[in-house]
């Protein structure tokens, strides 16, 4: 069954298939909705919505090479990998894990300077090396506690602010 907003959204889609804002508001949705299955521990269905919002984030993200646009793809991937974390799915949280990372990077690409996507990208390696540690993979868990090390260091090179400093000290 679909919902309202999902609904309407597919319809406007069948009409103009490439439409840009409206991509984005039904990958929106779709994110607001595995945000409230997840609320309600509906963890498979949660997956689901959230593997078809980065879908359209995708087609979203094609048509803009927009940083910000990006790193917002990636903190979406990388919510995915989270929700693949709480579902005890570990090989999928890895793999959507590296996709955030690589999205990072992208959006690293597009805007070198911008401490946000180095903050990102550091936070998602501290995620994977918080799974490596968890899983008793400490060699792993030590490489990636570096890079998101490096990470944060670019980040607060680039704009010394308390939250990331903060950040960088629970990886050491």
């Amino acid at each position: 069954m679909k919902i309202g907003a999902i609904a309407i959204y597919d319809t406007a889609l069948k009409f103009a298939p490439n439409d840009l804002k409206t991509l984005a508001l039904k990958g929106f949705a779709l994110e607001k909705l595995s945000e409230l299955q997840l609320s309600q521990q509906q963890y498979t269905e949660a997956i689901k919505a959230l593997k078809q919002a980065i879908a359209y984030d995708s087609a979203f993200s094609r048509y803009h090479s927009d940083a910000i646009d990006i790193s917002y793809h990636g903190m979406i991937i990388e919510r995915l990998a989270e929700l693949y974390l709480t579902n005890k799915q570990y090989t999928e949280a890895f793999a959507s894990y590296q996709q955030a990372l690589a999205t990072y990077e992208t959006a690293i690409q597009l805007a070198p300077v911008d401490f946000c996507n180095h903050g990102l990208k550091a936070g998602a390696l501290a995620s994977v090396a918080d799974l490596h540690c968890s899983l008793s993979q400490y060699t792993q868990a030590v490489a990636y506690y570096q890079q998101a090390i490096a990470c944060y260091n670019t980040s607060l090179e680039i704009k010394p602010l308390k939250a990331n400093e903060f950040d960088k000290a629970r990886v050491l």
